[in-house]
């Protein structure tokens, strides 16, 4: 329903521009919005991050309802550098300006700040992101915090920046690519959730934003050599994340191994230690089973004695 070039991407991967530099962004286009489908959005979330990787987080929920109803189910929390939850009422809309109309109100009339907007469709939603209408049923989120000075380097920022600058728009749209992290849960402890999630993203060049390099020109190497140095710092942040976890499991495997090895050198030195313990028992039963039959033996030879002497 919802056009967005940044969403199969999973990250700022456009560029605003404004007083005449650049900055990361992600629009969302809802001229495709109507009376007819806009119920196709019930039910349905879009997100983004704190571009500087504070924390932060806001969310917004477009339900069958009302603004006073839709407030009444948001959880907004003005300053407090935390979960931003809010629910759009879209009840009866006819359009994507109308549905923008209801996001800008919302954020005008319960601001996720305690900053005073100057400007009603330039909205600053956190102390590094911005929300802005840039037509009739247009939005777009751009990082307020870092300027380029051209359009390109703005756009392909966030590639080579990991943690930074995450959205997700996968429930209103449809992407093609996507840059998603793949988590695989690995219990390794007795007790629930004693284990590790392991993250695999997902790598090519096209991710690491270096598809379609030009080296052919001077420019064109210079930024291709930063294009290709952020894509290798990347990898090796991810190689040295992955290193770690390994190290982690790598680890707890040995202490399994070791707890195993005790608990069966334990359990050995148990059965030996009742062996020992029958042996002496059974030692002590046979010698005093002799002694018994040695005793009666001499009482025997005692009694034959004395008959001989009276015989």
């Amino acid at each position: 329903l919802v056009k967005s070039p940044s969403a199969e991407w999973g990250y700022l991967h456009e560029a605003f521009g404004k007083d005449g530099v650049y900055y990361s962004a992600a629009t969302l286009d809802f001229s495709s919005i109507n009376s007819d489908n806009v119920s196709d959005l019930y039910g349905k979330t879009f997100s983004f991050d704190c571009s500087q990787n504070c924390g932060e987080t806001f969310s917004f929920k477009f339900e069958n309802m009302t603004r006073e109803g839709a407030y009444e189910n948001s959880n907004i929390r003005a300053g407090s550098g935390s979960k931003h939850e809010y629910t759009i009422g879209i009840k009866g809309m006819a359009s994507g300006s109308q549905l923008v109309d209801e996001i800008m109100g919302m954020l005008n009339q319960y601001p996720a700040n305690n900053v005073t907007p100057s400007d009603p469709n330039n909205l600053y939603v956190s102390h590094s992101n911005n929300i802005t209408r840039t037509g009739n049923d247009e939005l777009t989120i751009y990082e307020n915090w870092k300027t380029f000075n051209s359009a390109e380097d703005a756009a392909n920022f966030y590639p080579n920046n990991y943690y930074m600058g995450s959205l997700d728009f996968s429930e209103i749209t449809t992407p093609t690519v996507k840059n998603a992290l793949e988590n695989v849960w690995i219990q390794s402890g007795a007790v629930k959730d004693d284990g590790l999630n392991l993250h695999f993203e997902k790598m090519n060049s096209t991710v690491l934003g270096i598809n379609g390099v030009d080296a052919s020109t001077q420019d064109g190497a210079k930024k291709a050599i930063a294009l290709i140095k952020g894509a290798n710092d990347k990898i090796n942040s991810i190689r040295t994340r992955i290193g770690a976890d390994q190290n982690r499991l790598e680890h707890t495997l040995k202490n399994v191994m070791n707890i195993a090895e005790n608990t069966d050198a334990a359990e050995s030195r148990i059965r030996d230690t009742d062996m020992a313990s029958e042996m002496v028992s059974f030692s002590k039963e046979n010698i005093l089973s002799q002694a018994g039959f040695s005793m009666m033996a001499q009482a025997n030879q005692s009694r034959d004695g004395i008959l001989a002497l009276l015989g």
